[in-house]
């Protein structure tokens, strides 16, 4: 089955933004589609944050879409994957990114 999982950003949570509207089209093309509330946005934790990604299990139907901060939670998923052979489609909204590289060099 096709799936996709799309992670907010920083001190946010699944109902914001575009999220839920990306949500019912992708269901509506046949996706099964988890948009989770991340933990801790305020002062979140990577490896917890990555946890989640890899938890979804993606495989190469998989689409993987971060907003803000789930983009580099999703590149710090795929580094760490053993087997770099996989294929994702990947949608990364990354607005603020240089600015979180600047802050938090150890984020990617």
């Amino acid at each position: 089955m096709k799936k996709a999982l799309i992670i907010h950003g920083w001190e946010s949570n699944s109902q914001d933004h575009w999220f839920q509207d990306e949500k019912k089209y992708l269901e509506s093309i046949g996706y099964k589609v988890l948009v989770p509330d991340m933990p801790y946005t305020m002062k979140p934790k990577m490896d917890e944050w990555v946890k989640i990604v890899k938890d979804f299990s993606p495989d190469e139907e998989s689409v993987l879409i971060g907003h803000s901060l789930g983009a580099p939670t999703i590149l710090r998923f795929l580094k760490m994957l053993s087997k770099r052979s996989e294929k994702f489609f990947l949608l990364l909204v990354l607005p603020a990114l240089w600015i979180l590289i600047i802050r938090m060099p150890n984020i990617l």
